[in-house]
């Protein structure tokens, strides 16, 4: 029972503490190193694989296709995902196909979902998911919150605890070189080709990701941002490369996305005026001449998104916290634009 969950038996304190005082009935009794690894979904129902309520684990080297390939209508379904984490990592997976039918929702191929703090979302492959590529999205739920004696904070006149709204923790979370390809639904052009953001998100460093959109969906979202009542702070976009096979009228969606920088990312047939909003200080705008700009089955096939523009691997900032291999495993030796930082081998 924590913000942002707002469920479960346990009695919560502040989140800036943390106590585990069984006898009182204090305390956040987390999984801790759990792996999720070489499994193969297909035609699954629902969600294919959720990592909750989790610390120090794994999700690496799965498949999903066709989730929510039953499409009820009131679920909210993706293919892999995690939610309530910290200091996980979430790497060489794949998710395609992912369904949105009948009224059903998401339907996003990945998911950092409610409570993720400094989740590590690297070398990941999206494709051809109709919901579109990665959500990220918080919630604030009301709970009782007591002191380390297990007493409630806040009391009404006739004694009964009172509820005080508390958001999820969801910061310090990296999504690094992964390779998006032909995310989205023709039919709805807000499903994203790169991340939906659905309340509030702060602090995600978004670097080093290619993304590909899709020639058959005119005016599609790159960024979507979903709830304009809550904004998001402070999220960086660095690196990137957003890549239109034509000018379809592609957007970012900046309405919410409060202080959000946008620094050295790689657009092509992306209107400037999209450039303009959201504010990129050093935008390239060549076009990078990928070997392949079709998203096909298999976590290997995503390697072929390889650049030939060589001047992919001289641009672009060099940061403390860079992975140190770009998604082919080739070591960084300096700052470069999109997935990959050098031609792969």
């Amino acid at each position: 029972n924590k913000g942002g969950v707002g469920y479960g038996y346990n009695k919560t304190v502040d989140e800036t503490e943390r106590y585990n005082i069984p006898e009182k009935g204090i305390g956040y009794y987390v999984h801790k190193r759990i792996v999720f690894k070489g499994n193969y979904m297909d035609c699954v129902g629902g969600d294919g694989m959720v990592l909750s309520s989790a610390e120090d684990s794994f999700v690496e080297n799965n498949v999903c296709y066709r989730a929510n390939y039953l499409g009820r209508t009131g679920y909210w379904n993706a293919a892999i995902w995690v939610y309530n984490a910290k200091n996980c990592y979430f790497q060489f997976n794949e998710a395609g196909y992912t369904y949105m039918r009948h009224n059903s929702n998401d339907a996003q191929g990945f998911d950092l979902d409610n409570v993720c703090e400094g989740v590590r979302f690297q070398y990941n492959y999206a494709h051809h998911n109709e919901g579109g590529g990665l959500l990220m999205c918080n919630l604030c739920t009301p709970i009782v919150l007591h002191d380390e004696q297990g007493t409630p904070l806040s009391v009404d006149e006739s004694g009964e605890p009172i509820k005080t709204p508390v958001m999820g923790r969801w910061f310090g979370n990296y999504i690094r070189n992964n390779i998006f390809v032909d995310n989205g639904n023709p039919n709805d052009p807000t499903r994203s080709a790169f991340i939906t953001i659905a309340r509030r998100v702060d602090n995600a460093y978004l670097t080093h990701n290619t993304v590909i959109l899709s020639d058959k969906i005119t005016g599609q979202s790159i960024v979507n941002t979903e709830d304009e009542s809550q904004e998001c702070y402070c999220n960086y976009y660095g690196n990137n490369v957003f890549y239109a096979k034509r000018n379809t009228g592609a957007k970012f969606t900046v309405k919410m996305m409060k202080n959000s920088l946008f620094d050295e990312n790689l657009y092509y047939n992306v209107p400037q005026e999209e450039i303009v909003a959201v504010g990129d200080k050093n935008p390239y705008l060549f076009d990078p001449n990928f070997a392949c700009v079709e998203g096909e089955v298999g976590y290997e096939s995503c390697l072929k998104i390889s650049p030939r523009n060589k001047d992919v691997f001289r641009y672009g900032k060099e940061y403390r916290l860079m992975a140190k291999k770009d998604i082919a495993m080739n070591k960084v030796e300096r700052g470069y634009l999109g997935a990959f930082s050098q031609k792969k081998k």
